[in-house]
């Protein structure tokens, strides 16, 4: 709310093109401008707790029940942990 932009457009050979913006500045007090960046902050506050809830919401697998933030914030794992899990995959080997 401190700068206004104004976009305009030209006619240049037959067709409507973009042309160079303007700005103006907007003067107001200075209760005004805390007012302002108040709202702004609180809107900003809102949004970044909606995203954090989408973000940690249940999602449902085949077997288990995965939470969203476990995915990005699993513990790194070793070589040999990769391998244990790959092989865990695998079918076992049927006894005949």
């Amino acid at each position: 709310g401190l700068v206004e932009r104004t976009r305009q457009r030209m006619r240049r050979s037959g067709r409507v093109v973009n042309g160079p913006n303007r700005y103006r500045l907007i003067l107001v007090s200075l209760e005004q401008a805390k007012a302002a960046a108040a709202h702004a902050t609180q809107r900003l506050k809102e949004a970044l707790a909606r995203r954090k809830l989408r973000l940690s919401s249940n999602c449902q697998n085949d077997s288990e029940l995965y939470f969203q933030r476990d995915i990005f914030f699993e513990k790194p794992r070793s070589k040999n942990d990769w391998l244990d899990l790959i092989a865990s995959w695998s079918p076992s080997p049927s006894t005949s």
